[in-house]
């Protein structure tokens, strides 16, 4: 049982070295204004943080995108430019994702970063009869994607 411990201990410490991870979330959330207001939608997605600085202003495309709304299935290919995870100093602010080809086209929206009140990231609808709203999004990082990286963190600082 030791030997295993010590496995996985050196298994961390390798990828936190390695500082390049695949780093998975889910999310889910409740249109709250318009038409479709109490319409669920829920997903995931993954990146690669290896390109990641933790300084100013940086957008990392996503390597997997699965998201499901009134009904239909969506993933990266169905975005009308690449889709991003986004961050203002390593701090994640949401996915940057535009759908207009179905109807209702949407959006998620990433918050700015500002602090203030109200700057959270959301979806934003359209439909073809004029009708939009928003809706609330909660983000999740996957347990063992939190995990690894609070356990490398951890046994980095004991090292040092």
């Amino acid at each position: 049982m030791k030997w295993l411990k010590m496995a996985v201990l050196a298994g961390l410490l390798t990828a936190a070295n390695a500082q390049a991870a695949q780093v998975v979330y889910t999310f889910s959330g409740t249109v709250d204004s318009g038409l479709l207001a109490s319409t669920g939608y829920s997903g995931g997605f993954s990146y690669d943080d290896g390109s990641l600085t933790d300084s100013g202003v940086e957008s990392v495309a996503l390597s997997t995108l699965s998201f499901q709304f009134m009904g239909g299935n969506f993933g990266l290919g169905d975005a009308d430019f690449s889709p991003t995870a986004d961050f203002l100093n390593g701090i994640f602010l949401g996915l940057s994702y535009v759908v207009s080809g179905v109807d209702p086209g949407f959006s998620f929206i990433s918050a700015s970063g500002s602090g203030l009140p109200g700057d959270v990231a959301y979806l934003s609808y359209s439909s073809s009869t004029g009708d939009s709203g928003y809706g609330s999004l909660t983000y999740v990082p996957e347990p063992a994607t939190a995990v690894l990286v609070l356990l490398g963190v951890g046994m980095l600082r004991r090292r040092r």
